[in-house]
């Protein structure tokens, strides 16, 4: 028996391409317009599970719009809440709660046609998606725990530009491969996510520039692939070394 940690990856070099496709720029330069072309925009991506830290998120963000470090139009957030087992009552509850608390923010922070935060519960497809990697200036990823958490990853590989900052939870899978570019936030502590965003929102462009460059290193070379080629090959390996007069039953 072995035992060996794969972490799962993505598609980079497809996303990488339709992230450079015309109709998708087009969407994002869209999104764009329609939010109201803010200086920065604040990107979510979850799906609706209490585990993926929503109401600290919103909460932290709350409390920037309260102190004057966000206001609108010139920031502005847009959360994805894809739906998930809304038969569950666990699952009603946080969404009745995370809509409240969205609904509390807008009602106090935004302007005439500026949301503060713009909320949709909803699936996209995944051009949707890109786009709105696009137009993210700071992704948000901060689950309270994750198994790996792929959103931080494909938010890397939609990054031609190399500009972008991801704010990550230290609680991800995906953390220990993306720390080195990564700004990693405690997602149970508000002032850490808080100082987490203005910092990203301060960065110095070369900075910005070089995590990003080191992330999609990263993702670039740690595809789904190459988690493939490593799984099959110590695999491989495995049922090489097996013991004499062991059988193997399909």
């Amino acid at each position: 028996m072995r035992v060996g940690a794969f972490p799962i990856s993505i598609d980079t070099a497809e996303i990488m391409r339709r992230a450079t496709r015309p109709h998708v720029i087009e969407r994002a330069e869209q999104i764009r317009a329609d939010l109201g072309d803010p200086e920065f925009v604040m990107l979510g991506v979850d799906r609706l599970d209490y585990t993926k830290g929503l109401q600290q998120r919103v909460k932290a963000v709350a409390e920037l719009f309260a102190d004057g470090t966000l206001s609108t139009p010139a920031q502005v957030m847009v959360q994805v809440a894809v739906p998930s087992r809304g038969e569950d009552a666990h699952y009603k509850q946080e969404r009745e709660d995370l809509e409240r608390l969205i609904g509390e923010v807008n009602g106090t922070y935004s302007d005439v046609g500026h949301a503060a935060i713009h909320y949709l519960h909803q699936s996209v497809d995944l051009d949707e998606l890109i786009a709105l990697y696009l137009v993210a200036d700071v992704m948000l990823v901060t689950p309270l725990r994750d198994g790996m958490n792929l959103v931080a990853k494909e938010y890397v590989a939609s990054r031609p530009d190399e500009t972008g900052v991801l704010i990550l939870s230290e609680f991800a899978g995906a953390a220990r491969e993306l720390a080195g570019g990564a700004i990693l936030v405690n997602p149970h502590d508000l002032d850490g996510i808080k100082g987490a965003i203005r910092e990203g929102l301060g960065l110095d462009p070369l900075e910005a520039r070089a995590r990003m460059r080191h992330l999609r290193g990263v993702v670039g070379r740690r595809d789904v692939h190459a988690w493939a080629r490593e799984f099959l090959a110590t695999l491989s390996q495995s049922a090489g070394s097996r013991a004499p007069g062991f059988q193997h039953v399909s």
